[in-house]
């Protein structure tokens, strides 16, 4: 076995978003999201945390997602996988082959 990961492997069509910010009638800023593409990428769900804030519990699922190394991906964008919103919490290369990217995503859910 040579180390290198199978692209055949990335088999889940994900969105990269990156978040920017609008403003409405009153001048507020609003937070939209751009597309920036489509990919296929790998997607691998780690658990769930369910961690209580001051007044209302909220749960945090964690992915680890594999795709092909981007130079514009960063941390704060995120992916859109089957109606869900991960963002992107980290980014490192691929243990197995640098032409790849680890990404460390979170869905925050109410």
């Amino acid at each position: 076995m040579s180390g290198e990961l199978d692209a055949g492997r990335l088999d889940q069509r994900v969105e990269h978003q990156r978040p920017h910010w609008l403003t409405d009638e009153a001048g507020a800023p609003v937070e939209s999201w751009e597309g920036l593409g489509r990919l296929w990428a790998t997607v691998v769900p780690l658990g769930a945390e369910d961690p209580l804030s001051a007044d209302r519990p909220h749960n945090r699922v964690r992915y680890r997602l594999i795709i092909r190394a981007l130079a514009d991906m960063r941390p704060g964008d995120r992916v859109l996988w089957r109606g869900r919103a991960l963002d992107i919490r980290s980014i490192a290369p691929h243990a197995a082959d640098t032409t790849f990217l680890t990404l460390g995503c979170e869905e925050r859910l109410p």
